[in-house]
């Protein structure tokens, strides 16, 4: 490593210059490239079944819900609010848990699209995001800005944390305290940057909630979904079909056990009637209708 650091401070300016300029630009694309991959690993969507690895995280996470729930039944306090605030907010439900926090921050607004409207969040959001386009672009944007940072945040601290773990081991092997050290020293302001990538999804969480909130009724209209105000029963009812439609309706198995859903006609909007014809005749002109 110090000779080719030593090789590389040889160049000439202009050189050196046009590498480090590269070895940006690779990577930032590395970056944009794999971001979805690195947001997905830190949700522990990878992990999931891993043998091993992927239960023990999942318990890990289990004893956090359990400290929760047992903290929010505990007694009616602020302590006991606190608590079922951030089983709102920061967790699925037990049976859905992933084996990450910033995994079950994201499962969470999923949850709550689904046990508050019915809606399956995957699905739907696509056609919620196009009707905040058209109704909401301040909410839309600020939805994207927080998607955004715990993207890079994510992508950042787990780049750290895999430049330092192979290090780490390697100086340890070879009996390089000095480099054990600093190798171990990246996995602060990894982590560190984990924690602030919590925090924006929480933030990404809260504004997904408004979304749906305000605007998934505006969705159905889209959709001509006539409305069911007043009948929230009814609307999470539909709203459950409507997902599984969408997801999977267009689904050709050749099995005839498989049930593909189809759309129901009661689901839509009645077709109004047609205005009335209005005729009108010149002054000084006479006009007759006749049906036949």
């Amino acid at each position: 490593g110090s000779a080719a650091l030593l090789a590389f401070e040889g160049w000439p300016a202009a050189w050196q210059i046009i590498a480090a300029t590269a070895l940006l630009f690779a990577l930032a694309y590395l970056i944009n490239t794999l971001s979805g991959f690195f947001l997905a690993l830190a949700g522990g969507r990878p992990l999931r079944d891993l043998p091993g690895l992927g239960a023990a995280l999942r318990g890990r996470q289990a004893g956090r819900f359990d400290a929760l729930l047992a903290a929010a039944l505990a007694g009616d306090g602020e302590a006991s609010a606190r608590a079922f605030q951030r089983l709102a907010y920061e967790m699925p439900g037990r049976d859905e848990l992933a084996p990450t926090a910033l995994g079950n921050v994201r499962a969470a607004a999923a949850a709550y699209s689904a046990n508050q409207y019915g809606a399956h969040l995957d699905t739907v959001w696509p056609l919620v995001a196009l009707t905040l386009a058209d109704k909401d672009e301040e909410l839309l944007g600020q939805l994207r800005g927080e998607q955004t940072a715990t993207t890079f945040l994510t992508t950042v601290a787990l780049l750290l944390a895999l430049v330092s773990l192979p290090a780490l081991l390697l100086a340890a092997a070879q009996g390089a305290a000095g480099r054990a050290l600093w190798a171990a020293a990246l996995l602060l302001p990894a982590y560190g940057l984990y924690r602030a990538a919590i925090v924006r999804a929480l933030g990404w969480g809260r504004l997904t909630r408004a979304a749906l909130d305000l605007y998934l009724a505006d969705t159905g209209a889209k959709l001509g979904l006539r409305p069911l105000a007043g009948a929230p029963a009814a609307a999470r009812a539909r709203w459950e079909a409507v997902s599984r439609w969408l997801a999977y309706g267009g689904l050709r198995l050749g099995d005839a056990r498989v049930q593909v859903p189809a759309a129901e006609s009661d689901w839509y909007e009645a077709p109004g009637a047609p205005a009335p014809a209005t005729l009108t005749a010149a002054e000084g002109t006479a006009a007759q209708l006749r049906v036949a």
